[in-house]
């Protein structure tokens, strides 16, 4: 097993208004006079160097690291061989039941965002299934989070307020 296992994470932010133009429909972004620059930072979170199983992270429909058929350093899309299994419906989807302590979670919306459509966002709670949905993940989102200990792995769901969304995510325990 690897020792002094990490994420690396990072977040930019770059503050941008939306104008409309004098034509009908017409929008472009400019940036905001203020704050002036861009904002984030980085992180590292420590996590456990022995997982709870080899899908802590949903990138494939394989088994275990050593099945993956990809060569990680030449394919970009790797983290697209998503399965099935990575759907969120309306009943709340419980992500791992393993109960250690979160030390790191992310979760991405898989849907497109459509154009003057409404689209409904996938909900996230951090303490259990009948918890509440404080977190919102809009297409094309995404959210991470540093554990503490008051979240466990397993207190972690999903789900849709109708249809459906695919989802990718990490959870490792600490």
């Amino acid at each position: 097993m690897p020792n002094a296992r990490r994420i690396v994470f990072g977040t930019q932010v770059i503050a941008t208004q939306t104008i409309e133009m004098e034509e009908v429909d017409v929008t472009h972004k400019e940036f905001q006079t203020s704050p002036g620059k861009m904002l984030g930072g980085n992180g590292v979170a420590s996590v456990n160097a022995t997982q709870w199983g080899d899908r802590w992270i949903s990138t494939s429909a394989k088994n275990s690291w050593q099945e993956v058929e990809t060569n990680w350093n030449a394919y970009e899309h790797a983290w697209d061989d998503l399965t099935e299994t990575n759907s969120v419906t309306t009943t709340p989807r419980q992500l791992t039941t393993d109960s250690n302590d979160c030390a790191f979670l992310y979760i991405k919306n898989r849907e497109k965002k459509i154009a003057k459509t409404i689209q409904v966002p996938v909900l996230v709670s951090l303490d259990g299934t009948s918890g509440n949905y404080y977190i919102e993940i809009p297409p094309e989102g995404s959210v991470y989070l540093r554990g503490t200990d008051d979240v466990e792995c397993n207190e972690i769901y999903v789900k849709i307020a109708k249809g459906t969304a695919d989802i990718e995510w990490i959870i490792a325990k600490e």
